[in-house]
């Protein structure tokens, strides 16, 4: 019996861990593109900012959009992100508009969803590795806050 117990009360507690979800459904994120830009700051390009908007659809699953300035004409990025463990796989449609004559490209993106509770439990940082359908590699720090 007392085995049996232990096992019930074990099986329930494991349930109850498993069901708190890091990226809950209804959960908005406003952010600003990449804090590497802030580096640019006193160069000649300036730096470049974007603002990103995304929404739990579900648990742990983000869609999201992307639009910044590029040489005066807007350019919108899609994108759609899972998480598992605190890490984010994501599939990414950038240049959605195809904005200054250029071509819509896919991209696959891998991050850390980190919340930085000492400064405040709704900030997050995301830095992650990204490539895009022409084989091009870039990071970035995404940042922003959680609602």
């Amino acid at each position: 019996m007392k085995k049996l117990f232990t096992l019930c009360a074990s099986a329930l507690l494991a349930f109850t861990l498993s069901a708190q979800v890091e990226q809950a459904e209804g959960s908005w994120y406003l952010g600003t593109g990449d804090a590497t830009n802030l580096l640019n700051l006193f160069s000649d390009n300036g730096i470049g900012m974007s603002a990103t908007i995304g929404y739990a659809v579900q648990d742990d699953l983000i869609v999201g959009g992307t639009v910044s300035s590029d040489s005066g004409e807007n350019v919108y990025d899609l994108d759609v992100t899972y998480f598992k463990n605190g890490f984010g796989f994501g599939v990414s449609l950038d240049n959605a508009m195809e904005a200054n004559d250029e071509e819509r490209t896919v991209g696959f993106n891998v991050g850390k969803m980190v919340m930085v509770g000492s400064i405040s439990d709704k900030l997050f940082v995301y830095p992650n590795i990204a490539i895009d359908s022409d084989q091009n590699m870039e990071s970035g720090i995404s940042f922003g806050f959680k609602f």
